[in-house]
């Protein structure tokens, strides 16, 4: 039986980047981190994540959770770094 940090190591996604996946489709984190696997794969994907995240952090602002948001943030950032062509 594959593990949640198994599906992580494959997809080469964090643990903020599946949370942040499961947030915003409204799924179990197996099932983002699954989704993100797929998504990961592609340009067209990648952006996919990034939009999950942005639009995590303006959810996030506009209840006044400063906290979660700069979380996001932090996830978007690493997510960006980890996942640049230049990668």
């Amino acid at each position: 039986m594959l593990t949640l940090q198994d599906c992580l190591d494959y997809a080469d996604l964090s643990p903020e980047d599946v949370s942040a996946i499961a947030e915003h489709e409204h799924v179990p984190e197996v099932v983002a981190a699954e989704m993100g696997a797929q998504w990961v794969q592609s340009d067209s994907g990648c952006y996919r994540i990034v939009t999950c995240m942005m639009d995590n952090i303006e959810h996030a602002e506009a209840h006044g959770d400063q906290r979660k948001a700069h979380e996001q943030e932090e996830a978007l950032r690493h997510f960006v770094h980890a996942h640049s062509p230049s990668h």
